[in-house]
């Protein structure tokens, strides 16, 4: 039952970021970017500047929209058709783009902290790592599948129908878990007192203020998010600077996120609970020693893609993803009393997101913004190795400090919370 539901809650997890992930792709491929769009409506006069800038509105028209919109189908207003657009384009495509992926953004912010603190339940503390890593596969096989059905299945069925695909799927995986029966928590008697919000929240600073390795934990993080916000454009630079065909490196990163994705969240799991069951090694100093050891693949992007090593950073990079929630979440957990392990998931995720990854890709836009009016050569290039310096310098001080402390804050919460 244990391996049952940790397998539905992987999938549940990356049909999140399935949707999420695909739905960056079809706004890249609209040209819904704050810089250089890659999109462009060209005139005759404008032709050889739009072909610069990406394809024409009228290729990316053929190649993915008209399947639904030449014919009308699933409500798709079709082309040249007035009335039934006149709606739409008084909204807007952002409002029409935003408000769905307002609600997903709910599904993804409600589940995490309540799987974590099941898994808590679950599993020994010596193997909490591997718990959040299996769950957290689901970030790079949500992400790895959306760009495989991005480069292979978006042509055929388009970006609509694979919205209503990856949504069915998050139903029919939503109804099974329904079939989950609770289990009483391991940690928490019957007899404990109910804790209103403001008693919670109290508890939680309380914590944070008591716990130096648990803050300098979710400030690695945090740092860490901003160089994934930063990511986003990862596909656009892979176009732009590297001059790649979109398609066939949404496929091929695709498969890599996939495969690597799901190689370091099993690795660093599994890895970071034995050499702290075996050498009582902390988890961050795990994460100190991979990413001291993937220093030189951040410099891979200025090589040819023909080079070897190029494709060797991205593998590299996926596979450091993977290894990294694993890891985090069993320490934020393993330094917070047992009945605020879910709260403080909450709290780390709108760190992580609120404070890492928003920031990281709007100052990352901003970069792009001025480079490019600046004519420098390879913006996004030199964009992402920036973003990844600033982490290399800032990570591996904050994962050894928190490690550091690791022991002494654990004593400190068995002392004052029992």
């Amino acid at each position: 039952m244990k391996k049952l539901i940790s397998t539905l809650l992987v999938l549940l997890f990356s049909q999140e970021f399935l949707s999420d992930s695909y739905e960056d792709e079809v706004r890249k491929r609209l040209g819904l970017l704050k810089n250089k769009p890659m999109v462009t409506m060209a005139s005759d006069s404008d032709a050889s500047e739009s072909v610069a800038a990406g394809r024409t509105g009228e290729a990316v028209y053929n190649l993915g929209c008209a399947a639904c919109h030449t014919a009308g189908l699933a409500g798709a207003p079709m082309l040249a058709n007035q009335a039934q657009w006149e709606g739409r384009l008084e909204k807007g495509l952002e409002t029409l783009t935003n408000i769905p992926r307002l609600f997903i953004g709910i599904g993804e912010s409600a589940m995490t902290p309540t799987t974590m603190s099941i898994l808590s339940d679950r599993y020994d503390i010596k193997r909490l790592g591997f718990a959040a890593g299996f769950y957290y596969m689901g970030v790079p096989l949500g992400v790895g599948v959306s760009l495989i059905l991005a480069g292979y299945l978006a042509p055929v069925i388009g970006w609509r129908g694979c919205f209503y695909l990856l949504g069915g799927i998050g139903v029919v995986l939503g109804l099974v878990m329904l079939l989950v029966k609770d289990t009483p928590r391991k940690t928490v008697t019957a007899e404990a007192p109910k804790q209103s919000f403001a008693e919670i929240i109290t508890l939680l600073f309380k914590v944070l203020r008591s716990s130096k390795s648990l803050v300098l934990t979710i400030l690695a993080g945090t740092i860490y998010h901003v160089l994934l916000g930063a990511s986003v454009f990862d596909q656009v630079w892979a176009i732009q600077d590297k001059g790649l065909d979109r398609a066939s490196f949404a496929q091929a990163s695709g498969w890599i996120f996939t495969i690597f994705g799901l190689l370091g969240s099993v690795f660093g799991g599994t890895f970071s609970d034995w050499a702290l069951k075996k050498y009582n090694f902390p988890r961050t100093w795990f994460l100190l020693v991979l990413t001291l050891l993937t220093v030189p693949f951040a410099f891979t992007r200025y090589l040819e893609p023909t080079d070897f090593l190029f494709w060797a950073g991205i593998c590299v990079s996926a596979f450091s993803l993977g290894c990294f929630y694993g890891p985090v979440f069993a320490v934020i957990q393993e330094l917070v009393p047992s009945n605020i392990r879910g709260t403080i998931v909450g709290f780390n995720l709108v760190c992580l997101n609120l404070l890492g990854y928003v920031p990281g890709s709007m100052i990352a836009g901003i970069a792009l913004d001025s480079l490019i009016a600046s004519e420098v050569e390879t913006p996004y290039t030199i964009t992402l190795v920036g973003f990844n310096v600033v982490f290399l310098i800032l990570g591996p001080v904050l994962y050894y400090l928190a490690g550091k402390f690791y022991e002494s804050d654990k004593a400190k919460l068995a002392r004052d919370f029992g």
